[in-house]
């Protein structure tokens, strides 16, 4: 659902621009600040009087030294106290009275040229471009930082420039870059065992993985972070990791944890504006679709008058989808028909891939066509959640193969580095072995990059029922058209819709659903000739491709693997059935059409005409 998208990250501290940055480059920084540099700690008064090393783990308390500390008489206590408070004021605050606090850390430590000081004070410079909306200068002056490093016994702080980094990229909708830097966070906070810092960037990361639908890698995450941050006195922290629980259960379809960690929520929604925007657009979803409409309606009205307040297309579309949701499940479908046009509106404005806002309100659209009998227009709509669809399916494809990928080089980059502290301690053979770890690690990149090409091939494939996908559709049907028409040949398209899906998934859930799905798409494979082209379209629906055939036998064929499929068998646990159907639709090129698009436009007109004849038919009449 599209609300899932709205500001689930917690910003421990914000971060930096879009130019892209080399796997290899970001690796070997991480291996020469682990490596090479082999600090003794470095203790200081300082930053723990000012409260400056509980921020994470107990915020509440290190405001109260931090104000305390503003009044000393010692310069140090008293820089250190106005980072702890601009650094607040950067997450939680304005940026105005940020800026006024890191002008007072600046007169009070200016006399003062500690090497840790200076870090962090450009660190929170840094940051404050960020928050200030200055995103090209933040990342340029976290770069900086990285490439000169924390002084001695302080190499954690690196944490701040890396989630600097990894917020900057993601603003700019740099996905790969922004994940790698949340993993090499994690690798640096691991190792140095900080279990604020680790609960943070799993959040953060578990957002990433949220994102591209990898729900149980999130899950899993959120539920470590949870452990962790029941140990320490951060109440925002832990809030918004149930908040994310609660969206991985209701996507997960453990809906009873969903309810409970939502109503959790809202008993005390300590939240900022953006989290609880999210928390009531999710809970107003998983309400309506639990059936309890009064509860969605209470929720849908919090999520509204939030939106109101402010109004980006994001949230404006994630409430009229809502309320188009209210609207069907009350059979107002003509309501919905009207919320859902504006819905569409607003989220085309929402441009980044990453952001799924679109597919669902064109699929509930294009639904509400067809139950309102203007199937002209619910073909229309289709088309355009296919389109978007498609493009959403691309770029998680590609994040997945990228995030585990990602994840796989940090780790192996950890036990290589591991490895060549021990040798360093030893010899000066270490030094030779640091550059050998360098140069393979700059060939395996090099290799990953190679397999990343192959990633357009496993684009064109779907991955449950492992047939040709849509985009492979659209780009193969023109082809086979042009050649029917210089061979003087003729060519069938189907169009499949498997019936009562949607009860399926009801009552097997989308395991049964996807059991189905899986099994109806290799018999088709395996009824195909090797001239055929059989591809899923998305969702339910499925399209095929009768090469040099006439109409007679294309129905035929479809009728032969509908009577397959209504006697096949499938076990959901303890239960058997059988008698599962299809409606298809029917139209010959070029009879019924001469272009790609008219020609499925009569196949999709026949097939919602065998829907309403019954389902469990062909329906093949000439125009």
């Amino acid at each position: 659902m599209p609300q899932q998208r709205t500001r689930l990250e917690y910003n421990d501290f914000m971060g930096v621009v879009a130019i892209p940055i080399p796997g290899p480059a970001i690796l070997r920084m991480f291996l020469n600040h682990s490596v090479i540099r082999l600090f003794a700690a470095v203790p200081e008064a300082a930053p723990v009087a000012s409260g400056w090393d509980l921020q994470f783990a107990a915020p509440e308390r290190a405001l109260v030294l931090a104000r305390a500390g503003t009044d000393a008489a010692d310069d140090r206590l008293r820089g250190w106290s106005a980072f702890v408070l601009a650094a607040a004021a950067q997450r939680f605050g304005r940026p105005a009275d940020a800026a006024l606090q890191l002008e007072r850390a600046r007169v009070a430590l200016a006399r003062i040229h500690g090497p840790r000081t200076r870090w962090i004070a450009a660190a929170l410079a840094a940051n404050q471009q960020f928050v200030e909306g200055n995103i090209a200068t933040a990342l340029a002056q976290a770069e900086a930082l990285v490439a000169d490093p924390p002084a001695p016994g302080h190499e954690v702080d690196l944490h701040l420039a890396y989630s600097i980094l990894s917020f900057c990229h993601k603003r700019l909708g740099n996905f790969k870059a922004g994940l790698r830097w949340l993993y090499t966070n994690l690798a640096l906070v691991r190792e140095h065992a900080l279990p604020p810092q680790i609960a943070i960037v799993l959040l953060n990361l578990s957002a990433y993985l949220m994102s591209i639908d990898e729900w149980r890698e999130a899950d899993a995450y959120l539920q470590e972070a949870a452990s962790l941050a029941a140990g320490f006195d951060n109440a925002v922290l832990r809030r918004r990791i149930e908040l994310n629980l609660a969206l991985c259960a209701r996507f997960l379809d453990d809906h009873e944890r969903a309810l409970l960690l939502t109503r959790r929520a809202l008993e005390d929604p300590l939240l900022d504006a953006g989290s609880a925007f999210s928390l009531y657009g999710n809970a107003a979803s998983l309400y309506v679709m639990l059936g309890r409409l009064d509860e969605g309606r209470r929720a849908h009205q919090q999520a509204c008058a939030l939106a109101e307040a402010d109004p980006s297309p994001l949230w404006l579309a994630n409430c009229l989808y809502c309320e188009a949701q209210l609207a069907v499940a009350e059979e107002r479908i003509g309501d919905a028909i009207t919320v859902l046009e504006r819905a569409a509106t607003y989220a085309e404005q929402v441009t980044e891939v990453r952001v799924p806002v679109a597919p669902p309100i064109l699929r509930l659209l294009a639904e509400c066509y067809a139950r309102d009998a203007d199937y002209g227009r619910a073909y229309r709509a289709h088309q355009r959640f296919y389109d978007a669809h498609e493009a959403r399916l691309g770029f998680t494809q590609q994040a997945r193969f990228f995030s585990e990928l990602t994840r796989h080089e940090v780790e192996t980059m950890r036990l290589e580095r591991d490895q060549a502290r021990v040798l360093h301690r030893q010899s000066e053979i270490a030094q030779q072995q640091l550059a050998t770890l360098n140069a393979n690690l700059a060939t395996r990149i090099v290799e990953v990059e190679a397999l990343q090409a192959k990633l357009e091939e496993q684009a064109l494939r779907d991955s449950l029922t492992g047939l040709f996908n849509r985009r492979y559709w659209d780009a193969a049907l023109p082809t086979r058209i042009a050649f029917a028409e210089r061979s003087g040949s003729a060519l069938v398209v189907a169009h499949i819709d498997l019936d009562h899906f949607k009860r399926l998934n009801d009552v097997h859930g989308h395991a049964g659903g996807d059991h189905v799905l899986r099994a109806f798409g290799a018999l088709l494979a395996a009824s195909a000739r090797a001239s055929d082209l059989v591809c899923r379209i998305g969702g339910e629906e499925f399209c095929i491709l009768f090469e040099n055939t006439d109409i007679d036998v294309a129905v035929a064929r479809l009728q032969e693997i509908l009577a397959s499929y209504s006697e096949q068998e499938f076990v959901f646990g303890s239960a058997r059935v059988r008698g599962f159907t299809f409606s298809a639709g029917v139209a010959l090129y070029p009879v019924d059409a001469t272009d790609q698009h008219t020609l499925i436009e009569r196949a999709d007109e026949r097939m919602y005409a065998a829907k309403r004849a019954g389902r469990a038919r062909v329906a093949f009449e000439h125009l």
